[in-house]
């Protein structure tokens, strides 16, 4: 965990080298720390929730259904119809 903290700099640092208008993520921690600042930026921002995540949203999951402009559920079950949205699976 301690590791993931330490790259922020790294990730701010590709962030703003590439200056995306697109940010899309696919469930994961440092993922969820390019959502985040995509959103700060003006960015659109997409999550798509990993399919090894079938029975519960994970926890950056979780948080990036609050912070994405999009945010993808690849377990139907899992969408509630508002937020979450199941369009099939990302093979």
């Amino acid at each position: 965990m301690k590791r993931i903290f330490q790259s922020i700099p790294t990730y701010v640092r590709v962030f703003r080298q590439f200056r995306p208008t697109t940010v899309v993520s696919t469930g994961a921690l440092p993922g969820l720390f390019f959502i985040v600042m995509g959103k700060l930026a003006g960015a659109t921002t997409v999550w798509v929730e990993s399919i090894a995540n079938s029975e519960r949203l994970s926890l950056s999951g979780t948080v990036a259904s609050y912070i994405a402009d999009s945010f993808f559920v690849q377990a139907e079950h899992l969408a509630d119809g508002k937020r979450r949205i199941y369009a099939g699976s990302v093979l």
